[in-house]
């Protein structure tokens, strides 16, 4: 046996009997008090070095009050002979995880009255949101469902620089707002205790079974699969379980509520009318959670999208600043105008860059037909005064096979054989009107008005130079009036 001396007193507790698996905030074992006998004494994964000796204030707070369905906390504190970090706690008959693991699903009204026997926890300590409600911490104690921990994630949060997510908390039972690590309240507890909830009557959490990156996205933008019980244990557990902390209930209303389900259980039915009312009232809220899911993956779908754009915008000047570069070193002669659309006149040739449109990504809508996911699209043009040509591409940054790999490509068109109107001046670029029938070129699949040119080639990084290269000789062509129409299209 260890002894320890906490503030209110010496302890003692055996090592080599642990009490449950370690958590992420720390390990409980079996101890001993002269007082109480058997007790469970929790040692945090933190030392007085990294928590700067702090107080262990919300203990104290909880050890004034009287609590029904709160773990009563006999001490806590530093030992200042090892400098650890202790809760000592009455010792429980098991956890709520055990029950789930010995039995699987809970009946349905078995599970309503532990989860309202929770809700009464959280709001007997309603100033203190518990950071890491699960089933391992509500505990069986003098017959009554307990919460236990409370206030140690908040402690272990403030006194270190932990990863909290990955190092300490229950990635199956975290809320959206602490996966984005985003202001936390008690809305973050309303929303783990709905994933109580799924464990309880599923015999499992919501989102379960995956790696941790894939469990943070469906936190974040999965609605829950679908929860076989009544309609108004279903609606209650949906709300619980919307993605912003700003749409779930408040923990007074899940407690009534609970309350007023299982009363239902027990009363007869009032009649068809009211079931038909719950049956549309849980599906309402299984639409509103899918509508919620949809929302913020297309908001979080509208982020990437702007990011990539920001990204695109930057690496597109890096080109044009290369290419003028190269024309510069090769042609000092040349005039070069660097503003918001780019151009360089060399004698009577002129080159012209059109930049993206300002307002920056474009709407996918514009190539759904196509195997490519388009960020953003630029135009280079090459005139020649005499004789008259024009040779064009566009520059497009995208992932041609949505593979999750963007880059910059030059994009070559002209007309399709089958077309009657057939284009003076080939390879061209195209402008938005015409981003449909690009789409339908770029998809390779259907026979539309206009095809590729020549094969899709990239043009930053590694490929740098040839792009400069290739367009500071059709500069130079242009210049000496031998740009035309290439002898064969499309090109090799």
């Amino acid at each position: 046996m260890i002894k320890i001396q906490l503030p209110k007193g010496e302890w003692s507790y055996d090592p080599e009997k642990p009490l449950g698996n370690p958590g992420g905030f720390g390990a409980v074992f079996q101890g001993y008090s002269e007082q109480f006998g058997t007790i469970a004494v929790k040692k945090l994964h933190i030392t007085a070095e990294e928590a700067g000796h702090r107080e262990v204030r919300v203990a104290n707070e909880l050890m004034q009050k009287e609590l029904t369905h709160v773990m009563p906390i006999l001490d806590a504190g530093m030992d200042a002979e090892t400098g650890g970090y202790f809760f000592v706690m009455p010792c429980a008959d098991h956890s709520l995880q055990d029950e789930i693991n010995r039995r699987g699903k809970i009946p349905e009204i078995e599970a309503i009255d532990i989860l309202s026997q929770i809700a009464s926890g959280l709001l007997e300590v309603s100033q203190i949101v518990h950071r890491d409600l699960k089933p391992g911490n509500i505990l069986f104690h003098e017959n009554k469902w307990k919460i236990a921990d409370f206030g140690i994630a908040r402690f272990v949060e403030e006194s270190t620089s932990l990863n909290t997510l990955k190092e300490c908390l229950s990635p199956q039972y975290a809320s959206p707002e602490q996966w984005k690590q985003e202001k936390i309240t008690n809305k973050a507890d309303i929303y783990s205790l709905g994933c109580i909830a799924y464990a309880l009557i599923s015999g499992k959490p919501p989102f379960s079974g995956a790696i941790f990156d894939e469990l943070r996205e469906r936190h974040l933008h999965s609605e829950p699969p679908v929860l076989e019980c009544s309609p108004v244990t279903k609606s209650l557990v949906l709300l619980m379980l919307r993605k912003m902390p700003e749409s779930r209930p408040s923990p007074e209303r899940v407690n009534n509520r609970l309350v007023e389900i299982g009363q239902s259980f027990n009363q007869p039915s009032k009649g068809t009318g009211f079931d038909a009312l719950a049956i549309a009232g849980a599906k309402a809220a299984e639409e509103a959670n899918k509508e919620e899911a949809l929302r913020l993956a297309a908001e979080k779908e509208k982020i990437k999208r702007q990011e990539l754009a920001r990204f695109a915008s930057q690496s597109l000047n890096q080109v044009i600043d290369s290419l003028f570069e190269v024309i510069n070193k090769f042609a000092p002669a040349a005039k070069i105008f660097k503003q918001a659309n780019p151009y360089v006149w060399l004698g009577s040739a002129l080159l012209k860059i059109e930049p993206p449109m300002k307002n920056g990504e474009l709407d996918p809508v514009f190539f759904e037909k196509s195997s490519w996911d388009v960020i953003m699209i630029a135009k280079i043009t090459i005139e020649q005064m005499n004789p008259k040509y024009v040779w064009g591409a566009n520059l497009v940054y995208a992932d041609p096979k949505r593979s999750g790999e963007f880059r910059w490509y030059e994009v070559m068109f002209m007309t399709s054989p089958l077309s009657r109107n057939r284009s003076s001046f080939e390879p061209f670029c195209v402008d938005y009107m015409n981003y449909s029938d690009a789409a339908i070129a770029l998809g390779g699949r259907a026979i539309g008005l206009l095809q590729l040119a020549a094969k899709p080639v990239p043009i930053d990084d590694e490929h740098l130079d040839s792009f400069c290269n290739r367009w500071a000789d059709l500069l130079a062509k242009a210049y000496s009036g031998e740009l035309s129409h290439p002898r064969s299209l499309p090109l090799s």
